[in-house]
């Protein structure tokens, strides 16, 4: 099971965050946020996690807490 720090860290780290993202940010709200950002998400939950970031779920999801609840156990 990946922990909620493990998560994070690598969506740092892929997403080339300028700071560490925490389970509460709103990440539609990141200032760098836009199409490219929400690919390499895409890509490295289905990668990393086998987690399918359907454009129905990303309808449901709004906080990386969000998605990180619907990571398979």
């Amino acid at each position: 099971m990946t922990t909620s720090e493990d998560f994070l860290a690598g969506l740092t780290d892929v997403l080339e965050l300028e700071s560490e993202a925490c389970l509460d940010d709103e990440f539609r709200d990141y200032d760098e946020w836009d199409s490219l950002m929400f690919l390499s998400l895409v890509t490295h939950l289905r990668d990393s996690y086998g987690l399918e970031l359907t454009p129905e779920l990303f309808e449901t999801i709004d906080t990386w807490e969000d998605i990180y609840n619907k990571l398979p156990q």
